[in-house]
């Protein structure tokens, strides 16, 4: 029986409860009653804090277990080599659009140059920070399923963090905007905090430009008021501050670089069976995601589907296993939130079954083959305060490198490290800037643009002409042609300033060493 209720059938009319008691002091018992709950109370809200800790602490836990053999993995990708690049190059006064190319925003190069100020220029610290970036996401998606139980949500994060493991560890600008998007999204849940989260998925911008249209767009089916739009406009003006105050002041060429260098190439990759069933997968992803969304109605089920909508075209431009992982990380726990958890879902059980059923192809899909097999063996090349894990078996080929160009150029000297036939998109090895210390890196294109406009072409030529000392890698024609098939030829303004004023001066057919002919005559490299 409910304590007021005895005390209501004990209770005589005229008298005070307190009669009731011999010694007529119910405050002082009530106190005293008061005092024991209240420490039962205390003793079970520590309880239930401690166990809240558990879910988080088991998906922390598979997360990095998963994730830290890779912590020293060899660098092998351009795609993290100019994280690094681009955190020293930020180190040493550069900033990028402005001084330097790049399709990305500032906020994943400047959160790589503040680890290295604090922990030292390396390879490993990068990564610490991709770790960083990757735990948030995931405990982002921690919160979102916490609704429907503890397990639940522990089973949606751990199924990000599957679909993250083509990633690796690497401190990806895509991973940094999936931070701001989620907690966005986690703040929008209670429709009473929209400006910090209107301000979160407008900073995604600060990662990557791109991403602010499926960022705000997932915001908007919570604006059902006047007040909640004055909400959301000061929210974006405030997350959008940081990316405005750069784009004026230093990132003049961002509109070239990133749009019409990368916006605009879209494809670029040849159609196989493999690329085939990734499209088809994020495909069914968003069907399921519309006909949860149709069938509830709610804002939740709409946001999901207009951000996993408008994240498709950059799986578009970039059809692989890494850009399925950005669009899965979070649309493969979203369409378990569709699927289960949900009181009305018991009796679909074929709507559950195929849902399930998406999920499980989606995890023998999203699994790639090296987290089943160690990384290589790897060395730790530390030269000036800088240090990248590469191939054990390349230390020599490195060492013998450094000595041949130092032996030809003095410390101060300019390099530019290139293609041999900078007309076409190419990937080339940066982490070389990264290794020489000693040189100047004053080129603006440090990585090979993907469309060689007019333009680029000149700025490249002067990057060449600027130079002391070029390092010319070989990028296979075929290879080319394969990932970039809808991309023509640029002008070679570049390869006629190397041919113009470079001579060869050692190196190999793969990576040919270039100095100014006068060098390498004064040098008795060229009669």
């Amino acid at each position: 029986m409910h304590p007021a209720c005895a005390l209501h059938r004990h209770h005589r009319p005229g008298r005070h409860p307190s009669d009731a008691h011999p010694s007529g002091d119910v405050s002082v018992r009530t106190a005293g009653l008061t005092r024991r709950d209240a420490g039962v109370m205390t003793s079970s809200t520590a309880a239930r804090h401690a166990m809240g800790l558990v879910g988080p602490a088991i998906v922390l836990g598979v997360l990095t277990a998963l994730r830290l053999p890779w912590l020293h993995a060899p660098l092998v990708t351009q795609d993290e080599g100019i994280i690094v690049l681009y955190a020293q190059q930020i180190l040493d006064g550069r900033l990028p659009q402005r001084d330097f190319y790049t399709v990305y925003g500032p906020g994943t190069f400047a959160l790589t140059a503040g680890a290295f100020a604090m922990l030292g220029s390396s390879l490993v610290v990068e990564r610490l920070v991709g770790l960083a970036l990757q735990s948030l996401v995931v405990l982002g998606v921690y919160r979102l399923a916490l609704g429907r139980g503890r397990v639940f949500a522990v089973g949606a994060s751990l199924l990000s963090v599957l679909c993250l493991t083509p990633l690796g560890l690497a401190a990806y600008a895509w991973v940094g905007g999936l931070c701001c998007i989620v907690w966005g999204i986690v703040l929008l849940q209670g429709r009473r905090r929209l400006v910090p989260a209107f301000a979160l998925l407008a900073l995604s911008a600060f990662f990557r430009p791109e991403m602010a249209l499926p960022a705000l767009a997932a915001g908007l089916p919570f604006l059902t008021s006047r007040a909640a739009w004055r909400s959301a406009v000061l929210g974006v003006a405030t997350g959008s501050a940081p990316s405005v105050v750069f784009y004026v002041t230093w990132g003049g060429r961002a509109f070239d670089n990133v749009v019409l260098q990368r916006g605009l190439v879209n494809a670029r990759m040849q159609i196989d069976g493999h690329i085939v069933v990734i499209l088809c997968l994020a495909v069914a992803t968003l069907l399921v995601l519309l006909l949860s969304a149709i069938r509830v109605g709610s804002a939740e089920a709409w946001s999901r589907v207009l951000l996993v909508a408008l994240m498709l075209p950059q799986l578009v431009q970039r059809t692989d296993l890494d850009h399925l992982g950005y669009l899965m990380a979070l649309g493969a726990p979203f369409v378990v939130l569709a699927g289960f958890g949900r009181p009305e879902s018991a009796s679909r059980w074929p709507s559950v079954i195929g849902r399930g059923a998406l999920v499980v192809v989606l995890a023998l899909l999203i699994v790639p083959s090296r987290l089943l097999v160690a990384p290589g063996p790897s060395a730790a090349y530390e030269v000036a305060g800088r240090s990248v894990e590469v191939p054990a078996e390349d230390v020599g080929a490195i060492n013998e490198l450094r000595r041949s160009v130092l032996h030809l150029v003095s410390p101060g000297a300019r390099v530019f490290v290139g293609t041999q036939d900078m007309r076409m998109p190419s990937v080339t090895p940066v982490q070389l800037y990264f290794l020489f210390p000693e040189l100047r890196t004053d080129a603006y294109y440090l990585e090979m643009p993907i469309g060689i406009s007019t333009t680029v072409a000149e700025q490249m030529a002067d990057d060449v002409r600027g130079s002391d000392v070029l390092l010319l890698s070989r990028f296979p024609r075929d290879l080319t042609e394969r990932l970039f098939p809808n991309v023509p030829l640029g002008p070679s303004d570049a390869d006629e300033a190397v041919r113009a004023g470079f001579c060869p001066a050692g190196g190999s057919a793969d990576l040919r060493i270039m100095v100014r002919c006068a060098t390498a005559r004064n040098d008795g490299l060229v009669q």
